[in-house]
């Protein structure tokens, strides 16, 4: 991922805002950075212990935060539509519903999620700018088809890398549903897509 301090920066669908928090380290500043959850304030201090620490260190580097955010309909929100952003970042996507990720409705939803993103991210897209998506690529996830669905909406795999956890000191990835929201997973077979739109060739 490349992120620099002059670029206009999307996170979507944060849990703990631990990866926002580490990518403003390393900038050393976040007033160009725009960081959102699904959950409410309130949801996230009851599901994350470190949440609240983290949203007051982004806050004070200048983070806008913002909670509630649905990135299927993100482009909507009058605080993102008349926006333009060069990163868009969304980090081990999943529905919320209850069920096994090998489940067939699972695939279905989680891949109807992935284009429905994408068609949000793509009218947010800055001329050049880049999206970012990392999530594992053993099945089922593998399944959701997620180039096939950014196609949809004129993105294109530019580039396609290995995520190392490592290179975001501080960031602990989360479950983020159920009673096991707070525990973390293994990112064994986890990549990142990059995708840019067609027109800005």
């Amino acid at each position: 991922m490349n992120f620099k301090n002059e670029h206009e920066i999307l996170l979507v669908g944060e849990g703990d805002f631990s990866f926002s928090h580490s990518v403003a380290k390393k900038l050393g500043s976040a007033r160009k950075m725009t960081a959102t959850s699904l959950d409410s304030r309130e949801e996230l201090k009851k599901m994350y212990g470190d949440a609240q620490q983290n949203l007051e260190q982004l806050a004070r580097m200048g983070c806008l935060l913002l909670h509630g955010m649905d990135a299927t309909t993100m482009s909507a929100r009058e605080e993102l539509r008349d926006r333009r952003f060069d990163r868009i970042v969304f980090n081990n996507p999943r529905v919320r519903t209850v069920g096994l990720d090998h489940d067939k409705k699972q695939i279905k939803e989680n891949s109807k999620l992935m284009e429905e993103f994408f068609e949000n991210a793509s009218g947010l897209l800055s001329p050049g700018g880049e999206v970012y998506v990392s999530m594992k690529t053993c099945a089922p996830y593998n399944e959701w088809k997620v180039v096939r669905q950014a196609a949809k909406s004129g993105l294109f795999l530019a580039d396609k890398c290995e995520f190392k956890i490592s290179e975001f000191p501080g960031y602990t990835n989360r479950k983020g549903r159920g009673k096991s929201c707070n525990k973390t997973f293994p990112l064994d077979s986890c990549c990142t897509f990059v995708f840019k739109h067609l027109l800005y060739l």
